[in-house]
């Protein structure tokens, strides 16, 4: 795009000087009305491309923020039903060993920086 900008800036300069003839003025005005023309198309065929990604991506995107909605849910209630049974089950001190263990296991998982590793989820979402 910006060098068929250019060539109308020299296609004007030619004309202006006077360089060009008749028949080689037409021939460049159908030459840029053709290339203009023509990366319009191509430009117009790349946004369609570039939508239609889009449309997929969010639509992956939405499926992706579903299941996760669904696995934190999943994993809260099932970790209640855990503590709540160590609660009623445990003996003095379950909770203390069992809060060091989990610690000590987000510290084995933990990035060099110390966070959490991005989770990988199934190829079929």
């Amino acid at each position: 795009l910006n060098c068929l900008i250019l060539f109308v800036v020299i296609y004007m300069l030619l004309l202006d000087s006077g360089i060009l003839e008749d028949d080689t003025a037409a021939f460049m005005s159908y030459f840029m009305l053709i290339a203009n023309l023509a990366v319009m198309a191509i430009m117009v065929q790349s946004a369609m491309v570039d939508i239609k990604q889009g449309q997929l991506k969010e639509k992956e995107l939405g499926a992706l923020h579903d299941q996760l909605v669904l696995d934190k849910d999943e994993d809260k209630n099932k970790f209640a039903r855990a503590w709540n049974g160590l609660i009623k089950t445990g003996e003095d001190g379950d909770e203390g060993r069992l809060l060091k263990k989990l610690n000590l296991l987000a510290q084995f998982s933990a990035l060099p920086n110390g966070k959490q590793p991005t989770p990988k989820h199934s190829p079929k979402l």
